[in-house]
């Protein structure tokens, strides 16, 4: 809620310490009674988030045992989240040093696990959480980068929540830097998303920073509209502390237009709910409003009580300059009364407060440099992080270019060879079929010429039967000569018709002999004979035709063979057995 909430969200910054009320704080359900380990981090984590505002310190002491039990269980959600709320504990007493330190060790933790809803949401977060850091302490450069990075993320996973509490962040910070144009754009689009998705407490937040914009615009119709459109939700909604706030801004709307009773009336409604929720910053800022109108119309002696009980609280609380601003509106008022003495009292406690408060803004200063150092310091370690990411990714693309480029090369070499085999293997298929042709071929001429020798020898064996039957009816002397011819056609025939068979056989088949006398060394002439005829798949009735003897001789050769041959039993057949050699 612009500027007010930083000091809501960190305690008053720099001006505040614990009450002994709010030092006193407990919880119902003792941490040491819940049930398990995990239920006791997320009840830690509660009790965090309850004092972050009212007692840092003690909150920073929940989250820390939170981030022990959960590095104890490995429990990554819970210790980032617990490191979260200990860097805005620490924000908020002022240590930002460290604070420092802790947003940029949750903000490692969280990149290094999966971008599920809750860790984005918690990286929102943290970016939220660290510019409210650096906006507080008037780096505005680097709040307003903190912002932008969490509604980046809010956009991307169209988290529309997200959206609406970023917008108004980045609307707040501009408004502090009277950016008025740029405020409204994003309080704007911060509102309608807020409606979007039904948050009144986001929808009362952006409605009330509006009517804060209008109203240093000079545009109080819009101002005072928009702010009673925000009271009307915080009622609605039971907000009492926001309550409160919306009517002391409504209060400084109508002071700004002189509306006096209108201002006094809201002051003093904003008073009363201060009262209630014992917020003791707000009630002493109320009074010193008070006070200052009071002075304005010149009613000095109500001045005086509102300013004095301005003064009380701001002494209880110890909060420096609500005691300055609360001390200098003393002085004023006595001095209209001629008071001269309260005058001059006030008047020293105002200036020793002013001192005070120089000191303490010397000492946010140099805690400002010593952050911003930090701060630098890890930034160029990141740089140097970065870079050296960069180099190993440079010098492992460039391996991956030549890992490329070597597997490229073997690939076109292995491709190159798998041709030429291919071709290779196409031309020795060719050569295979070519020779396989010319074996048909062969096979076709040697049993053209196996069926010629048959009929030849069919015809010698016609002729020496003719021959024999023709004997008888000749000369004695001419049957002698008759027997020669017979016994020379009949042996001069066998001996003609096997030369030419295996003449022609071994151009056919080159290795058959060697393989079967390797094998079978003991076969006999006419047992290599017959199995050259079987290797040509020839019947036993060619067979028997070719040999001039009897099938059932053949058969009985057939026999005696297979045992040659070592063929056991009637599964192998003879001719196959053959082929194979």
């Amino acid at each position: 809620m612009i500027w007010k909430k930083n000091f809501w969200h960190y305690v008053l910054i720099i001006f505040v310490w614990q009450t002994p009320v709010l030092q006193s704080a407990t919880f119902d359900n003792p941490i040491d009674l819940m049930p398990d380990d995990t239920t006791k981090i997320h009840r830690l984590l509660e009790q965090t988030e309850q004092l972050l505002q009212s007692a840092p310190a003690q909150a920073y002491h929940r989250a820390n045992q939170a981030a022990q039990l959960s590095e104890k269980l490995d429990f990554a959600f819970g210790h980032a989240k617990s490191v979260l709320f200990m860097a805005t504990s620490l924000a908020a007493q002022n240590n930002y040093a460290e604070a420092g330190k802790l947003f940029e060790q949750v903000a490692e933790e969280v990149s290094k696990n999966p971008k599920t809803k809750r860790w984005y949401r918690l990286q929102t977060k943290v970016f939220e959480e660290q510019g409210i850091m650096f906006r507080v302490r008037g780096d505005s450069d680097k709040a307003l980068e903190n912002f932008i990075k969490s509604l980046k993320i809010s956009e991307i996973n169209k988290d529309n929540l997200g959206i609406a509490r970023s917008s108004n962040l980045i609307g707040e910070l501009y408004y502090g830097q009277k950016s008025y144009d740029k405020a409204l754009g994003y309080l704007n689009a911060a509102l309608t998303m807020s409606y979007k998705v039904d948050a009144p407490v986001l929808i009362a937040d952006n409605l009330h920073d509006l009517g804060q914009v209008y109203a240093a615009q000079g545009y109080f119709e819009k101002s005072l509209a928009n702010h009673k459109k925000s009271i009307k939700i915080r009622k609605n909604n039971k907000l009492l502390k926001d309550l409160g706030m919306s009517y002391s801004s409504m209060g400084e709307v109508f002071a700004m237009q002189n509306s006096n009773d209108q201002a006094l009336l809201y002051y003093f409604k904003s008073l009363s709910i201060y009262r209630k929720t014992e917020n003791y910053f707000g009630l002493a800022n109320n009074c010193i409003k008070i006070g200052q109108l009071c002075y304005k119309i010149e009613d000095y002696d109500k001045a005086i009580e509102y300013f004095s009980e301005a003064l009380s609280i701001g002494q209880t609380i110890k909060a420096l300059n609500i005691i300055r601003d609360a001390a200098f509106g003393l002085s004023q008022a006595h001095s209209a009364l001629n008071h001269f003495e309260f005058a001059y009292n006030n008047y020293i406690i105002y200036k020793t407060m002013s001192d005070s408060l120089l000191n303490v803004e010397k000492v946010k200063n140099i805690a400002q440099l010593e952050m911003q150092y930090e701060y630098e310091k890890q930034e160029q370690a990141k740089t140097i992080k970065q870079q050296r990411r960069d180099f190993i990714l440079l010098v492992s693309g460039a391996i991956m270019v030549l890992v490329i480029g070597l597997i490229s090369l073997l690939y076109i070499k292995l491709r190159t060879k798998h041709k030429i085999s291919k071709l290779q293997q196409k031309q020795l298929n060719l050569e295979q079929a070519n020779l396989k042709g010319e074996l048909e071929i062969k096979n076709k001429e040697l049993a053209t010429n196996v069926m010629y020798l048959i009929r030849k020898n069919e015809l010698i064996n016609d002729i020496a039967e003719q021959l024999i039957r023709a004997k008888g009816n000749l000369r004695r002397e001419n049957q002698r000569i008759v027997t020669d011819i017979i016994r020379e056609l009949q042996t001069g025939a066998d001996d003609d018709i096997w030369r030419e068979f295996e003449i022609r056989f071994q151009q056919v088949h080159r290795s058959f002999y060697n393989n079967l006398m390797e094998k079978f060394p003991k076969l006999s002439p006419n047992e290599k004979k017959l199995c050259a005829f079987l290797r040509l798949n020839m019947s036993t009735k060619d067979i028997a035709a070719l040999t001039r003897k009897s099938t059932s001789s053949i058969d009985v050769a057939r026999t005696r063979l297979r045992k040659k041959l070592e063929i056991s039993g009637t599964d192998t057949n003879l001719i196959s057995f053959l082929a194979k050699l």
